[in-house]
């Protein structure tokens, strides 16, 4: 596998960056992320953004996170 020159990253970012701009809403916006973690993170097959409410919790816990993740592969593979 060929690793791309710093350039091209910050070129690839700033056109997400631009391209987010059209995003209408909340949703549309995590899901474009989503994607560009997955274009962009070479071998990345997973992606995912965790959303902290500040008023409710002040830091995560990455035992939390962990937790979350174990749950959501676990119901993949029920799925499968």
């Amino acid at each position: 596998m060929t690793e791309r020159p710093p350039h091209d990253l910050a070129q690839r970012m700033g056109i997400l960056a631009l391209n987010l701009q059209n995003e209408d809403d909340r949703d549309g916006t995590l899901r474009a992320i989503v994607q560009a973690a997955l274009d962009l993170v070479a071998g990345a097959d997973w992606a995912g953004i965790s959303l902290i409410h500040v008023r409710h919790c002040r830091r995560l816990d990455p035992r939390l996170v962990a937790e979350l993740d174990q749950l959501q592969s676990d119901l993949a593979k029920a799925r499968a």
